[in-house]
């Protein structure tokens, strides 16, 4: 948890920063390429934002700084062949599960930066419970 919560920290401050000054703590830079490109073919930003907006790239990065070491092997092993990966290697596999989960988190915890998975989907944030009306709330039930 403390890894996450780590890592939502620093997506969220490197994602107000402006591009260039943005700092990665997992990637090379020449891995953070290879990974936003398979993410922005993932979620491209053709007829609205996608991943590259997102953020994705910056929140896989500062997971991967603190995360689990499975994880970290598959990313430093890199795709077997030049170009994008296929679909089923294990590369690829990993890379569409963080970029989808990035591309909807909830922005508290560093993905989704300015909820732009949430207005791709339409989802509106009411990160709230209000019970339905019912028999325990009426005159009786007091």
């Amino acid at each position: 948890m403390q890894a996450a919560m780590a890592a939502a920290q620093h997506a969220h401050e490197q994602m107000t920063k402006a591009p260039g000054a943005r700092k990665l703590r997992f990637f090379t830079a020449e891995e953070a390429g290879r990974v936003a490109a398979l993410a922005s073919v993932i979620i491209p930003s053709d007829e609205g934002p996608g991943a590259t907006e997102a953020g994705v790239v910056y929140f896989i990065d500062a997971l991967l700084a603190d995360g689990a070491e499975e994880e970290r092997a598959v990313y430093r092993a890199g795709p077997r062949s030049p170009g994008l990966p296929k679909e089923g290697a294990p590369y690829f596999e990993l890379a569409r599960t963080h970029t989808v989960m990035v591309f909807l988190s909830d922005p508290r915890y560093g993905g989704n930066a300015g909820e732009t998975g949430w207005k791709v989907i339409w989802f509106e944030n009411r990160m709230g419970f209000t019970p339905p009306f019912g028999f325990y709330d009426g005159e009786d039930s007091k």
